[in-house]
């Protein structure tokens, strides 16, 4: 460590313009003063440093070069600080960098010691390296010691650079708190004026991480252990010494730290612990499942390695991903009453469609239905976030949604979302709408059966009625079918007659119109969703579902034919024999429908059925001929009719309401109805197909 006093010429009382031969008389005489082996050996190193080449270029930038020998050892005589401050202040570079060094050795305060950092690294800023080689050889040109070269004054120049910084942090650590005093420098003097690439600087910088190297891998260590036992335990203690362990050593790490963040770089020491500290985090979150632990490391790390370049993108990317988990973590709890209830509502929704018919959607209701509305009416609060209160309103819609598609039931799935738009006040306008869609859709559906059950009776002015307010309801293509079905109408109140089969078409397009609504877009995507069972099949024109096939023995004068589609005009016998018949076949099929599959299938027939046998013109005498048929061919209509709509589907399983994890997608199948046409509890009185109205012929 530097040390003036120590310096070969101070030592010998000689200077770096003195001779050769006015060291050796300088020794001599200084030896027989000595009063100690000791003293002559210290004596003997001076005279041989003066006389080696490297370290005579270490004791000239050492000593007081700038001053005229009189005034070096006038100088040399200072013992109090301000005498040493006085020196400093009336020279110049080396000579001045030595006194401050030296007046620094005898300051006691911190503000003092702080102001003379600041002092040497002005001063080290001014000192050129070819200015001081000039000055040694001008030196050594009168003492005959011969010249030196620039280079080797420009590393010695290095060493006492590093000797004064190794001195500076050494007496700050001696006299205040040398990590708050350095870290203060850096912060408020030589970041800010952009210094810290100044040579002393970093000389300062690497003698603060070697003066404190040790200190800080035991504070490393500290740390680790104490985090090692909070995650064994857990315990709010073991976090607590783990915080303040962690602290400590970012209190020493804060100046290393500070220097590399101003490079660009990641600081060593730090970057190392960071890693071991995120490691730890991790393996909380991914194997225990300890989600709020890893939150409060991962904050705690977020702060401690605020300077560390690359751990902060990590740490804030960790940090999102665990309060998201968090945020679903306690949502789910929140939830849990209202999931489970709906869950177990789904499981056996004959039983859920019945409850709510007899008792409806309150408390009082048999489980579950009446805690799926008591953990609804919980959520209804202020005190929660409209996220979680929407998310109920998701949940209590998904039953709603398979209440419609897997059980038709049209009046309970309305009253669901009748009570949900009732409180809609406690939503974001984006459930709203979506409630409103849903309303408006299940409205447009009972909507048409009421339509079915009116034109079936010949209420055609009720009918009239019902159809315009559909038409309020209704969008896109729906618009078009629901003003054909109006203009029928209204042919039928004027003229009071309308054959029994174009009747039969009309009635026909009302069942398939029914499933229009199917693949239509909602405005948002609920976050708890179910799986239906299958979307409504689109059958072809000509497809077998509209042709079943018919025992090989019937008779040549009993064949059918298929009717051409959208055909219009006369059918032959056989065309109106198929007619006829597989209004027969439709109808038994009807009440066979028993899934959403056979009702897809159903459907896909009547379309197909309505396409051909919707508006025709025949001859009496075949109509009378097909009708004394029908008898004879019950029962092979009724096998024909069980083709139609197939076998029935196994129980559908349901997948039960979930919520989103951490690198997971939750894809989303419920953001519509899947709007079917008719309940496995047929009712006749909503029956479309009757074969034996009245008919126009010619």
């Amino acid at each position: 460590m530097f040390d003036l006093r120590e310096n070969p010429f101070v030592v010998l009382g000689v200077t770096p313009r003195s001779t050769k031969a006015d060291v050796n008389e300088a020794f001599e005489d200084a030896l027989l003063d000595a009063h100690d082996v000791n003293e002559e050996r210290r004596l003997n190193l001076a005279r041989q440093a003066l006389f080696t080449p490297n370290e005579r270029v270490t004791a000239e930038l050492g000593y007081l070069l700038e001053l005229r020998p009189a005034e070096a050892r006038k100088a040399l005589t200072s013992k109090a600080f301000e005498q040493w401050f006085e020196v400093a202040e009336s020279t110049q570079g080396v000579a001045k960098a030595n006194s401050l060094i030296e007046a620094m050795g005898r300051c006691k305060d911190t503000a003092a010691c702080r102001s003379l950092t600041m002092n040497l690294l002005d001063c080290w800023s001014g000192i050129t390296p070819h200015d001081i080689w000039l000055q040694i050889n001008e030196a050594r040109s009168i003492s005959d010691f011969g010249s030196v070269s620039e280079t080797d004054v420009g590393r010695g120049l290095d060493r006492l650079r590093h000797a004064h910084a190794e001195k500076t942090i050494g007496l700050l650590d001696g006299n205040s708190d040398l990590p708050a005093v350095f870290t203060d420098l850096l912060e408020a003097e030589i970041i800010p004026t952009d210094r810290v690439g100044e040579k002393f600087a970093t000389a300062l910088v690497a003698s603060y991480t070697q003066h404190t190297s040790g200190a800080l891998a035991n504070a490393a260590d500290r740390s680790l252990e104490s985090l090692q036992d909070f995650v064994r335990s857990g315990s709010e203690k073991a976090f607590s010494d783990f915080e303040n362990e962690l602290s400590s050593w970012d209190r020493l790490a804060q100046p290393l730290q500070l220097a590399s963040q101003t490079k660009g770089a990641d600081e060593l020491h730090s970057q190392e612990l960071y890693e071991k500290v995120r490691s730890h985090s991790l393996a909380l979150a991914n194997e225990e499942a300890r989600h709020a632990d890893a939150a409060r490391i991962t904050r705690l790390a977020e702060s401690i390695f605020a300077e560390l370049p690359s751990a902060q993108t990590q740490l804030r990317e960790d940090s999102e991903t665990l309060d998201e988990i968090l945020e679903h973590s306690a949502k789910a709890k929140v939830l849990a009453p209202l999931v489970d209830a709906v869950a177990e509502a789904r499981n056996d929704l004959y039983w859920t469609s019945k409850h709510l018919t007899k008792h409806g959607f309150v408390t009082s209701a048999p489980d579950p239905i009446g805690r799926i509305r008591k953990s609804f009416d919980g959520l209804l609060t202020p005190d929660l976030p409209i996220e979680l209160r929407d998310d109920g309103a998701r949940i209590l819609r998904g039953l709603a949604v398979e209440l419609f598609n897997e059980r038709q039931d049209i009046l309970n799935a309305k009253s669901l979302t009748a009570f949900l738009a009732s409180d809609g006040r406690w939503f974001s306008p984006e459930v709203n709408a979506q409630i409103a869609d849903d309303d408006r859709e299940l409205a447009k559906n009972l909507g048409m059966q009421h339509l079915q059950s009116a034109m079936k009776g010949g209420e055609w002015k009720r009918a009239k009625e019902i159809c315009s307010e559909l038409l309020t309801l209704a969008s896109g293509s729906e618009v078009a079918d629901l003003r054909n079905i109006n203009q029928i109408i209204e042919e039928k109140i004027r003229s009071r007659r309308t054959s029994q089969f174009v009747w039969g078409g009309i009635a026909a397009l009302v069942i398939g119109f029914l499933v229009f609504s199917d693949d239509k877009p909602s405005s948002y995507d609920p976050d708890y969703s179910y799986e239906p069972m299958s979307d409504s099949v689109e059958m072809p024109a000509d497809s077998g579902v509209a042709a079943p096939s018919f025992p090989t023995d019937t008779s040549a004068d009993e064949q059918e034919e298929i009717a051409p589609s959208f055909g219009g005009g006369t059918l032959s016998l056989p065309q109106l024999r198929y007619c006829i018949l597989q209004g027969e076949r439709l109808d038994a099929a009807r009440s066979m429908v028993d899934s959403f599959q056979q009702q897809s299938n159903f459907n896909a027939a009547i379309t197909d059925y309505n396409s051909r046998c919707g508006s025709f013109q025949y001859d009496h005498r075949d109509m009378a001929t097909v009708r004394s048929e029908i008898d004879q061919v019950r029962d092979q209509l009724n096998t024909d009719a069980a083709a139609i709509v197939g076998p029935g589907d196994a129980t559908p399983s349901y997948r039960q309401p979930t919520y989103p994890g951490i690198g997971t997608d939750n894809d989303d199948t419920s953001n519509g109805y899947n709007f079917g046409t008719d309940s496995s509890e047929s009712d006749d009185s909503a029956d479309p197909l009757n074969p034996y109205g009245e008919a126009d012929g010619y």
